[in-house]
């Protein structure tokens, strides 16, 4: 209260001094709004020394490079969880920011290489089937979440906590770190490969019945996967599947098959993407809920998926033409002559 009230009177003081130059007076009320962020809220952010975040995480060394990874702890995507802050030494929150290292949140792990999946994104920024598998796991049990994330090609698992004896079963524990808590744990899941081409299809109505077949004990992601209705449903055999090309921004694919199939990407299913086979634009779809899927023809073929930039550049010229007009809009209008 009494800071409060201590910012009021000098950035009334600030206002009354400068009432002949408005333009400096709102950069000072800028400067001391600024200067009272930092440091009223300085004590209470969790800032770790930058040597903490140059070294890397133990657990590092358990997780390869390679893999495709799920913190289960981050966005309580395997359950509720605290960071334990009563284990802390004491009361400073910069024991928060170290937990966050240890226990290898995305945040850290993707500064050292390591690719995180169902790590939404805290601008909303994900796709809404990204986010609606996401929201899956925090209420799905531990079995069915191993399933959902074998069939969703992520093939390490860190958490903190045991996994039930049910969905262990499932799993191969690579390694367990001591630490807060119950320490962390490291899973390996036997998980589907990057690309698939895959003959059997399956057409679910909605999301909820495509969830309870991927995530069903008797469920082979090996020959099938499930897509939107709409189209065929398909009983036969896979193909085969050469990655050429496998880039964030772009992904090349020699496929071959005996009958229709679709190729299954472990990338997820955004609209940025485009998709050409044999040189032709083509669709995609959803598959598995929240992959890509591209349903293809029998015989040999040539996929291409890339990220279009097209909208970024656009939106960019637009933004530029705006600041050019509000620039040329912002001059003073030269006053008429004083005859």
């Amino acid at each position: 209260g009494l800071l409060s009230l201590l910012l009021v009177v000098i950035m009334s003081g600030v206002f009354a001094l400068g009432r002949r130059s408005p333009e400096l007076t709102g950069a000072a009320l800028l400067m001391v709004h600024l200067a009272a962020q930092f440091w009223i809220l300085s004590p209470a952010l969790p800032m770790a020394p930058v040597a903490e975040l140059l070294s890397p995480p133990a657990l590092l060394e358990h997780v390869d490079e390679d893999s495709i990874v799920v913190n289960g702890k981050s966005n309580g995507l395997f359950g509720k969880t605290s960071m334990t802050p009563a284990e802390y030494p004491d009361a400073r929150p910069i024991w928060l920011q170290r937990q966050v290292l240890s226990e290898l949140y995305p945040v850290v792990g993707s500064l050292w290489g390591r690719r995180f999946d169902f790590a939404l994104s805290a601008e909303g920024l994900d796709a809404f089937l990204t986010r609606a598998a996401a929201e899956a796991l925090r209420v799905l049990p531990d079995v069915k979440r191993i399933r959902l994330l074998a069939v969703s090609g992520v093939d390490l698992l860190v958490l903190d906590r045991a996994l039930d004896d049910e969905a262990a079963v499932l799993t191969r524990l690579r390694h367990h770190q001591p630490g807060y808590g119950d320490g962390t744990y490291v899973y390996e899941i036997a998980a589907m490969p990057r690309a698939q081409l895959l003959g059997g299809v399956r057409r679910a109505p909605h999301l909820n019945a495509a969830l309870d077949w991927i995530t069903a004990p008797e469920f082979d992601a090996g020959r099938t996967v499930v897509l939107p209705e709409g189209g065929r449903v398909l009983d036969g055999s896979p193909g085969s599947v050469e990655i050429v090309d496998w880039q964030s921004h772009h992904m090349e694919f020699e496929t071959s098959s005996v009958e229709p199939g679709v190729l299954v990407l472990q990338r997820a299913f955004l609209p940025v993407y485009r998709t050409r086979v044999d040189g032709e634009a083509w669709p995609m779809v959803a598959a598995n809920i929240h992959r890509i899927g591209v349903e293809l023809p029998a015989g040999n073929h040539r996929v291409e998926i890339w990220v279009d930039r097209r909208p970024l550049w656009i939106s960019g010229l637009a933004a530029l033409i705006a600041l050019v007009a509000l620039v040329l809009l912002s001059r003073p209008k030269a006053s008429a002559p004083d005859w």
